[in-house]
């Protein structure tokens, strides 16, 4: 059953980088990230995220306006992995890898894309 449900506000200079995390207690070093489960839903593009989407905000009132938007999303996508669902919480763990490695491999097309371009 999942347990843990975390916002997390990343501090820099001048902005904070807005999070949520999720996970369960028994397993405190496995937590899925807001992006992951929104991808794993097969909602980012519903949703506006390109390939590195975060919630950076430099003021009280982006932070006022962005946890509410945070908030949406959870309860938008997260809902079978606050069941305690264990098919969907495996499978949305299982993804993040995944969305990892289709990443860096579209990354890795572009650049040999432009270098044969250039060619």
């Amino acid at each position: 059953m999942l347990a843990l449900l975390r916002l997390r506000a990343f501090t820099r200079r001048t902005s904070f980088e807005l999070g949520v995390e999720i996970g369960r207690l028994k397993e405190p070093e496995q937590k899925l990230h807001i992006f992951t489960i929104v991808h794993w839903a097969g909602a980012a593009k519903a949703e506006g995220f390109g390939q590195h989407v975060m919630f950076q905000v430099g003021t009280r009132e982006g932070v006022q306006e962005f946890v509410p938007k945070l908030a949406q999303l959870v309860q938008k996508y997260a809902i079978p992995l606050f069941r305690g669902e264990d098919e969907a919480y495996r499978a949305a763990l299982e993804f993040g890898p995944k969305q990892y490695a289709d990443e860096v491999k579209q990354g890795n097309l572009r650049v040999v894309r432009g270098k044969a371009e250039a060619a």
